[in-house]
């Protein structure tokens, strides 16, 4: 398995609940912690980092340190997992209760780089107007977690400002 808090298994003949990674200790402190090393777990299967993301975003939890730091050093090898299996974790983050949690960490890690490079640049870029006290990143955060979580909306709600810092001009 992926991460410690679904390594368990459950035995119907005896009732008992197998937990080899200490998984029941993980999901009580809400944390997402790879099994094993985290570097042979995305090694093996590089689409577990946007899967971990998405248990993050999905359920309010953090991600062990060790765990985010193989993420992001093993980030680039998203480009070898096929755009369906991405966009299906994607998907699932963008309709998480609080979607600006898996969209920073996809961030963070450098994971966004690779899935949506064109996002990169709404991040730090100043929207120059007295309307706008954040980031176009920041404020596209705000409000995707404020809509309604419904695909075509949270993706508008994504995508409303992506050409800011493309077609910006100053006068």
């Amino acid at each position: 398995r992926d991460f410690t808090i679904n390594a368990m298994a459950y035995d119907p003949s005896t009732g008992e609940i197998i937990d080899r990674f200490d998984g029941r200790s993980d999901l009580a402190k809400k944390l997402i912690k790879a099994v094993g090393d985290p570097d042979l777990r995305f090694k093996e299967d590089a689409l577990r980092i946007i899967r971990g993301i998405r248990f993050a975003a999905r359920f309010g939890f953090n991600i062990d340190p060790a765990t985010l730091q193989s993420m992001a050093a093993n980030a680039q090898l998203l480009e070898n997992i096929s755009k369906e299996r991405i966009y299906a974790e994607f998907k699932k983050i963008a309709l998480s209760p609080v979607p600006s949690l898996g969209m920073n960490l996809l961030l963070y890690t450098g994971a966004l780089r690779v899935i949506m490079p064109e996002l990169l640049p709404m991040a730090g870029f100043n929207q120059f107007s007295t309307y706008h006290d954040k980031d176009v990143w920041f404020h596209t955060m705000q409000v995707m977690d404020h809509i309604r979580s419904y695909l075509p909306l949270r993706l508008a709600a994504l995508f409303h400002d992506t050409g800011k810092p493309f077609t910006h001009t100053m006068d």
